[in-house]
């Protein structure tokens, strides 16, 4: 799965989990445009303690209160923050279907 794809699953199941964005995406894409670091948008958002709040709201592997802030912590050592979160898209029912959404 691309990076692009697995972002855009990460924002749908946050947004499930009652996501509300907490600053303008426009924001981020004109410092995105003006930085040319197209990673830098991904990693604002999966770094967001509101954002890992919400995708991590229904842990089947860890169901205790903060384990958000587990998760945060290993993305932080992984090479490919976006791969360890892919990991959590496919779990006992999870599946989602890609839909089309604005970042």
């Amino acid at each position: 799965m691309t990076n692009e794809t697995i972002l855009k699953k990460v924002i749908m199941k946050a947004r499930k989990n009652g996501w509300k964005k907490e600053y303008s995406v426009k924001e981020l894409l004109e410092e995105v445009t003006l930085t040319g670091d197209a990673d830098a948008l991904a990693m604002c958002i999966i770094y967001s303690h509101s954002f890992a709040k919400a995708f991590w709201k229904k842990d089947l592997i860890m169901d205790v209160p903060g384990s958000w802030q587990y998760h945060l912590q290993q993305m932080v050592v992984e090479k490919e923050p976006l791969k360890y979160i892919e990991k959590f898209l496919n779990i006992k029912g999870h599946n989602q279907k890609l839909t089309k959404i604005k970042l």
